[in-house]
């Protein structure tokens, strides 16, 4: 253990960004300090993500934060989230200050497929871990109302299968996600890896009733 942790500490630790649409506050919640401060152990970490206050911040908490301005709606935020990672992935990349991005899920992934794309047609080495979370598929659908869903919704799932055949690795939380991920990319490495819980709620003292 005592050498795995010595590694960890070296030179050459991994460089990791995170792409996701989560909202984190400053300073981080228990829940999120928690957990960054484990996976700090692994590996440098980057995060772009939303900012929970709504204005854009940048802090280091473990990792080191960069969260956008949370716009009201959804099609902007997407946008918005590309973009800053398509420039930030690709400076990182070509200036070797990235080893993996960990995309949250197949919509998340597409500026993450199109900086590794880019890196390697440049020399340089990126892997991509695309997460899914759950039923990406039918999910968009599922909290809004759209205009034409049937193209909406071909229109997502021709976008996220071609993210999926251009990771390199996949994350699922269950084995429904896995199997339909198998489905569709069966060449693919798919590791099945539950989502984060903090244990430390369930052991904290409930409060007085109000």
């Amino acid at each position: 253990m005592r050498q795995c942790e010595s590694e960890w500490e070296g030179p050459n630790r991994l460089q990791v960004l995170f792409v996701g649409g989560t909202r984190y506050t400053q300073p981080l919640n228990p829940t999120y300090a928690r957990k960054f401060a484990e996976l700090v152990r692994l590996a440098d970490l980057r995060v772009l993500a939303f900012s929970a206050a709504g204005r854009p911040r940048r802090f280091a908490e473990h990792a080191d934060f960069f969260l956008l301005p949370l716009w009201p709606v959804a099609f902007l935020r997407h946008l918005e989230l590309t973009v800053a990672a398509l420039f930030m992935g690709l400076a990182m990349a070509l200036t070797g200050r990235i080893d993996v991005i960990v995309a949250q899920s197949p919509y998340e992934g597409l500026a993450a497929a199109l900086v590794c794309l880019i890196s390697r047609l440049l020399g340089r080495r990126v892997t991509l871990v695309t997460e899914i979370h759950g039923d990406w598929e039918e999910s968009p659908l599922l909290y809004r109302t759209v205009r034409f869903p049937r193209l909406y919704q071909r229109l997502l799932k021709r976008l996220s299968r071609w993210v999926l055949r251009h990771s390199d690795v996949v994350r699922a939380i269950s084995s429904f996600t896995a199997e339909k991920v198998c489905r569709i990319v069966p060449e693919k490495p798919i590791i099945v890896f539950p989502t984060y819980t903090d244990i430390e709620l369930f052991l904290e003292e409930p409060g007085d009733p109000v």
